[in-house]
């Protein structure tokens, strides 16, 4: 009997199978949103731990030498490279290699360091870092829009000589702030708007492009820049300045924002007829762009991964900034001495 009852079972049919599919492909379409939202969080966790410790490591750095490092120079009496004497330039984000546990690194030189991929440089969020393994192939010839000046972007530092194996760049999901670090580093007693509302290191796609506008494309280069080639932004004689013109201190290869070569009036960023009648003096005060790909934006703004951006600001805190904010309440977060608390989005 038992062999008999066994025999006339049936397997699965058909439709029975279909059903069956059916509901694991439901099941995985309501899971997939689920871990694509964790992994979202967890990118979003670890960009604000990355800028949490860049934050610090410009506390420690102006704890030693009571000034952060510059856009591009030398900060106190530190040497890029660990070598004896001054004059010795580099990059904000090579000076601050001793504080974020990168020493060794720091002392191969910046001209030995710079193909390196830093991983608290890479915002997991920031598609580009990712898909080009967090190094950038700098071409030898762009635009001259793109490489500040003529059409060669390579500082005079770097060595061009194989182009099989040196022209390689460690790219990062994160800018500086020239209006606060400029060529001379900051002092914190100096931002006098208060540390907690002045940012200092925002987000970005570290390779972004666009079909129009000038530059069209550029990528941040964490060890990328050149000496300042002028004593001051203040409107020149030309507008953009000649010196700046000319020169890859202009070029979108930086990690910074907040810099732009013009000098003349800056009107078309606010509606506020108080703020209308300053010149730009090299500061853009354009707010981050949101909610587009790295494909669609501008090279030199700072770049909300969706409609969000975080940002480390000068006392050490991480704050989030949405898509809402305008140009104008950038301005007064981005500037460490404008006199604006009163309409600082971070103020309470």
């Amino acid at each position: 009997m038992l062999t008999k009852h066994l025999a006339s079972r049936k397997a699965f049919t058909l439709i029975e199978l279909l059903v069956v599919i059916a509901i694991i492909a439901i099941l995985i379409g309501l899971l997939l949103p689920a871990v694509q939202k964790v992994r979202e969080a967890a990118g979003k966790t670890q960009s604000k731990n990355n800028l949490k410790q860049l934050a610090l490591a410009v506390h420690n750095c102006h704890d030693v030498f009571q000034i952060t490092p510059p856009m591009f120079g030398v900060v106190g009496t530190q040497v890029a490279g660990g070598g004896a004497g001054a004059g010795n330039n580099a990059s904000f984000f090579f000076n601050l290699l001793p504080y974020i546990e990168q020493e060794s690194l720091f002392k191969l030189g910046k001209d030995a360091a710079r193909s390196t991929a830093i991983k608290g440089l890479n915002n997991p969020l920031d598609p580009t870092w990712s898909a080009n393994n967090g190094v950038y192939t700098l071409p030898a010839s762009v635009p001259i829009w793109i490489a500040g000046g003529g059409t060669n972007p390579w500082p005079n530092w770097a060595n061009q000589a194989n182009a099989t194996s040196t022209n390689k760049w460690g790219l990062s999901s994160y800018s500086a702030n020239f209006q606060v670090f400029g060529d001379k580093g900051a002092k914190f007693t100096g931002i006098s708007d208060g540390l907690s509302h002045t940012v200092i290191i925002g987000e970005r796609f570290a390779v972004a492009s666009r079909t129009t506008g000038t530059p069209t494309e550029g990528a941040g280069l964490w060890a990328y820049g050149t000496p300042p080639v002028v004593t001051s932004y203040a409107l020149a004689v030309a507008d953009p300045i000649p010196a700046l013109r000319t020169s890859t201190y202009s070029s979108s290869y930086w990690t910074r924002f907040g810099y732009v070569n013009l000098a003349g009036a800056n009107a078309g960023w606010t509606t506020n007829p108080a703020l209308q009648t300053q010149n730009w003096n090299c500061e853009c005060h354009m707010a981050p762009e949101f909610n587009k790909t790295s494909t669609t934006v501008h090279p030199l703004k700072l770049h909300g991964m969706g409609g969000a951006i975080n940002m480390a600001m000068a006392d050490g805190s991480v704050a989030t900034f949405n898509s809402n904010i305008s140009s104008e309440n950038f301005y007064f977060a981005e500037t460490p001495q404008g006199g604006d608390l009163s309409s600082d989005p971070q103020v309470p």
